[in-house]
């Protein structure tokens, strides 16, 4: 009887909501087609165009410059949600 109530807490517990997810992260990586202030666009290997825009906060390794390959960890942050 003990078993099947632990059981049964347990599967209570592993099927509830998480209070907080942690973000998901994603990686893009490329050559580097254009740099401006806090902003730049590359390439990827399909030859798809990626906008990246960045604050002071984002760790940039290295210099940013056109022509060079980069990796781009980054999430997706909603900036406003509109409910109907």
């Amino acid at each position: 009887m003990k078993t099947i109530a632990l059981l049964a807490l347990g599967l209570f517990f592993a099927f509830q909501p998480a209070t907080q997810a942690a973000p998901e992260t994603f990686e893009i990586s490329g050559i580097v087609t254009d740099v401006r202030d806090k902003a730049f666009t590359i390439r990827t290997r399909g030859g798809e165009r990626t906008n990246i825009r960045y604050t002071d906060s984002t760790k940039v390794r290295g210099k940013l410059r056109k022509g060079k390959r980069v990796t781009v960890q980054y999430m997706i942050q909603a900036r406003e949600v509109q409910v109907w």
